[in-house]
């Protein structure tokens, strides 16, 4: 049987070989699992940053509309009367305002994931997992294996 260059995990081209790799350097490599192991703690604390962080605005733009809800009542009570243009104008505008903070939001969690994704990718790379280190020789590998090899990571770190 040809382990396919074994010895280096940037020898490594296919998902069986990768697999025996992983169970014979990498799983029995205590240091190795617990980075692995913090690194996917770090990401998911971000994941729940961001989700947070969106809620919070979400929720910044409802205790807007409620608070300007309970003023109209309270102007309706002293006999003010409240033009209903000018409220939908005022709810157009904040559900705008809403929209365009969101796409900003989002914008910079993309940005912030996509050099998570580069950091861990690199860190991968430094721990030995296949699929993530390359050589001279080398191309990019298919994504596929390297989402196959995450989630090994995981059932094998978990």
């Amino acid at each position: 049987m040809n382990d396919e260059g074994i010895d280096h995990p940037a020898n490594i081209k296919t998902y069986p070989s990768a697999l025996r790799y992983v169970v014979k350097h990498i799983v029995p490599d205590k240091p190795t699992v617990e980075r692995i192991q913090r690194m996917r703690q770090h990401q998911d604390a971000h994941e729940k940053q961001w989700h947070a962080g969106r809620i919070a605005i979400q929720q910044k733009f409802k205790a807007r509309i409620e608070g300007r809800k309970k003023l109209d009542s309270v102007m309706m009570l002293i006999g003010e009367d409240q033009s209903t243009t000018l409220e939908r104008d005022i709810e157009a505008q904040d559900k705008a305002d809403e929209e365009q903070e969101l796409k900003n939001y989002d914008a910079k969690v993309y940005k912030a994931s996509i050099a998570m994704v580069k950091s861990m990718s690199t860190e991968l790379a430094s721990l030995g997992i296949p699929f993530f280190v390359t050589n001279e020789a080398n191309t990019e590998p298919d994504p596929e294996l390297k989402i196959k090899m995450i989630q090994l990571l995981e059932d094998v770190t978990s």
